[in-house]
């Protein structure tokens, strides 16, 4: 809670929007923002390309992939509740007849259902003990770091603030970090499985199961009435 509080104290309140679509277009195609994408684009086809060789060495690999596509969701919708908010409360133009607001709603919905999709693929093989807190604390960065780009957030902002900003998210992370390391992380032992089934049950052991050919030619044992 006060990783939180520090975080909310050091949040712009004056922060500037765009006044039109014709800025937010401007923002999209800055030079350094250009090439944070590119950078952004060349490093998720790398993670792409070698999935399945390093996927599952190391939580870290799905969770930072779609850490990274859920930054570009969170930029594009953005950039479509503003281009909606100036229409509804500022009377500004009808955001369909600009091409920008489909390209940002397609980016919105493609990167949304991958970063679904892959951050599922981190929690079947590595539980959700492990993935949530380390995909907070990589989503949480490639959104901050995303929107710094396109926005620069943190241009107007003083050494201390940013300082305090970024003492409350490790304060946060830690917190999360916490908790979730108390979670009982045994699994079930299977003479635990083998002693819950009903009394009575018949079962098929292991040598039950061995086909004759590997078990001496010797029959299947009768199953018991």
């Amino acid at each position: 809670a006060g990783g939180a509080v520090i975080v909310a104290s050091c949040s712009t309140h004056d922060m500037q929007v765009d006044a039109d679509v014709h800025s937010f277009l401007s923002r999209l195609q800055d030079r350094i923002f250009l090439i944070y994408m590119l950078c952004l684009t060349i490093l998720t086809g790398l993670m792409l390309g070698f999935q399945d060789k390093y996927g599952h060495a190391h939580v870290g690999y799905y969770v930072l992939l779609c850490s990274m596509l859920g930054s570009v969701t969170v930029m594009a919708c953005k950039g479509v509740s503003t281009m909606l908010n100036l229409w509804i409360c500022c009377g500004g133009s009808l955001p369909v007849r600009e091409p920008v607001f489909y390209l940002a709603l397609l980016v919105l919905g493609s990167t949304a259902v991958l970063q679904i999709r892959y951050l599922n693929i981190a929690m079947e093989n590595f539980g959700n003990t492990e993935t949530v807190p380390v995909f907070y604390v990589m989503f949480t960065l490639c959104t901050i770091l995303g929107s710094n780009f396109l926005y620069h957030d943190f241009e107007h902002k003083s050494t201390a603030d940013i300082g305090a900003f970024c003492a409350g998210c490790c304060l946060t992370f830690g917190g999360v970090k916490l908790l979730t390391s108390k979670r009982d992380r045994r699994k079930t032992p299977p003479d635990a499985l083998l002693a819950s089934e009903a009394p009575g049950e018949w079962r098929q052991t292991p040598a039950e199961l061995t086909p004759p050919s590997l078990a001496g030619g010797g029959p299947l044992p009768a199953r018991p009435q």
